[in-house]
Formats: C-alpha cells, structure tokens, sequence
C-alpha cells in the first residue's frame, strides 16, 4: 500500500553548484564499513560538512573531518560507513555545498503550470495548442533561528545560502555564469518500511532556485521564501532505501 507524503519523514536541503574531484589512494581499496578514506588528486582543504560521492557508487556521504598534507586534503572521514567497497583510483567527487532546511512548523509547496491558448472559430472553440513556457514556482517556510552564522560556526544558515553571503560566500551557482546566483533546493522523502516490505525513498530536486520574496515572522518564527526556478518541472527518481 502506498504511503502518503509526511514531512517526518523527509529531509530539505539547499545545494550549491561546487564540484571537485580526486581518486582513492589505497593499492587495497576499502571494505565496506569503513570511514576513513586516503585521497590524492584534490587542492587545498575540503570543507567538513560537504556532500562525498564514489564513481558508480548510489550513496552520498559527508565530510565529517580532514587530514591535510602541505595544504592540500589527503584524507577524510566520510559519514555514514562505506556501503560499498571501494578500489584504488576510484573517483571520488566532492560537492555540492549543502546545508539542511528545518521545517518545524513551516510547509513547503510547489507548483508547475502549462500555458495553453485556446483557438477559436467563428467564436467556438476550435483547437488548441501550447503557449509559452512557465517557470516552476516553489514555496517554503522555515523555522527562523539564526540568521546569521557565528564565528565558530562551521556551516552557513539557510539565509546566507539563497544569498551567497557570509559561510556560503564560496558557494557557487547552479545557474549559468553571469546569471543571478541560483541554488537546488532537494527534497529526500524517506519512506519508512512497514514490517516485511522494503519502501523506496524518492528524491525530487527544485533546479536552480532563485527566491524572489523572503518574509520574516517573528511572531510564528517562521522565514517564508517564495521563488521560481529556470525549469517547467521537479527533477524526481526513485531511491534504494538505505
């Protein structure tokens, strides 16, 4: 029996456009289960908290620490565990930059439209065919703590996301260049199993977000954003359950 949607269930994240990539540097590869993973191929430090993918692999994994050599990032400790071996000279790419959305008591809505023009023949309807194309509209509204990161924060807010300032002042547009700075905004819906039976989870991403409103209510200590992204719909697929 299918599940219906419940925002317990789900994780929302803003992801930036920023992708780095190295290799594994091990002759015997990694066992699954294993955390701590030697790299070679990357410059400069990786940034805890950033998302770890594995060539051909379907998990994604965080940075939760480092080990640099002259400056350059040689080791990490990804979380969760290895689900999958890994073998030497495997791919491994950093990014995006990602930082988790806290719904409480907020929403998050979305909608896609279809222009359609109606023809007419001697003043009945006659055919019909497409219009211009229309931009996907998404709405949230998150649970207003910070808005600003501290100095011994090591993670933006969700505000200085969706405006490149402060902690994600590096943070590089999903958009294309010269454009105004976009996000993704990412949807997991983990649907829990039920006894014997297996759910999949589903992942729907809101490409290359631009907001367009930010309204504060300190009253409901809510921040509502409202915006549209440059596509006409969600990106949706099917996940594993773990």
């Amino acid at each position: 029996m299918a599940a219906y949607l419940d925002m317990k269930n789900c994780e929302f994240y803003i992801q930036d456009g920023y992708a780095v990539s190295g290799k594994v540097n091990n002759v015997s590869g990694y066992a699954v289960g294993k955390t701590s993973i030697t790299i070679d191929g990357v410059t400069g430090k990786m940034e805890t908290g950033i998302l770890v993918t594995f060539a051909g692999h379907g998990t994604e994994y965080t940075v939760s620490s480092t080990t640099e050599t002259t400056g350059n990032t040689t080791a990490i400790v990804i979380t969760p565990a290895l689900t999958s071996a890994l073998v030497d000279d495997e791919v491994v790419t950093f990014g995006p930059h990602r930082v988790e959305i806290t719904i409480g008591e907020g929403n998050t809505t979305y909608s896609k439209k279809k222009n359609r023009e109606y023809k007419l023949n001697r003043g009945l309807l006659d055919q019909v065919r497409n219009g211009d194309e229309a931009p996907l509209e998404v709405s949230m509204a998150f649970a207003w703590t910070y808005l600003s990161s501290g100095t011994s924060d090591t993670m933006p807010t969700i505000e200085e996301a969706l405006d490149q300032k402060g902690l994600a002042s590096t943070w590089v547009t999903t958009g294309a260049d010269c454009e105004p700075y976009a996000v993704n905004l990412v949807l997991f819906n983990k649907v829990p199993s039920c006894g014997a039976e297996t759910k999949p989870w589903e992942k729907i991403t809101f490409p290359q977000f631009r907001y367009e409103d930010l309204a504060h209510d300190s009253k409901a200590g809510l921040v509502t954003v409202t915006g549209k992204c440059n596509a006409t719909d969600a990106l949706k697929e099917r996940l594993a359950s773990s």
